[in-house]
């Protein structure tokens, strides 16, 4: 008999990091809310950091597993190995969420706007508005 598989989205985690899956799916399933559902990418990111050796892989898998619903963190198909969260990749999921940003913006969600900027601080990155966009650094 084959094993039973269990999707990335449905694997077993503790409370904290459920209830965090649990808003991400929600953000999806209202209307594909990409920019609520980015949030919640950065609040398993917060969470990874506090977390033990263990205990952070699980973070971080689900933090890839829903990270790959929107379509980042995927398999580089060059070479057959998985994209690392901390490679060169970073520009472009920056790219992502500052058009996400500015997407808000756009819409006169300055709440959303607001959160995506204070979420990326709170994990060291620093959002740069200027009259030509938005640019982004480590701090």
């Amino acid at each position: 008999a084959q094993p039973t598989v269990v999707p990335p989205l449905h694997q077993p985690v503790d409370d904290e990091v459920k209830a965090i899956r649990d808003k991400f799916c929600e953000a999806m399933d209202d209307d594909f809310n990409t920019g609520a559902a980015i949030s919640q990418l950065f609040s398993l990111a917060q969470i990874a950091r506090k977390r033990d050796s263990d205990s952070q892989k699980m973070v971080l898998t689900m933090l890839r597993d829903c990270g790959r619903t929107l379509g980042l963190f995927q398999e580089d198909e060059r070479v057959g190995i998985a994209t690392d969260i901390h490679s060169d990749e970073s520009d472009k999921i920056m790219g992502i969420l500052l058009d996400v940003r500015q997407q808000a913006r756009a819409n006169r969600d300055f709440a959303m706007s607001d959160q995506i900027r204070d979420r990326l601080a709170e994990i060291g990155i620093v959002i740069k508005d200027s009259k030509d966009g938005a640019s982004w650094e480590r701090n």
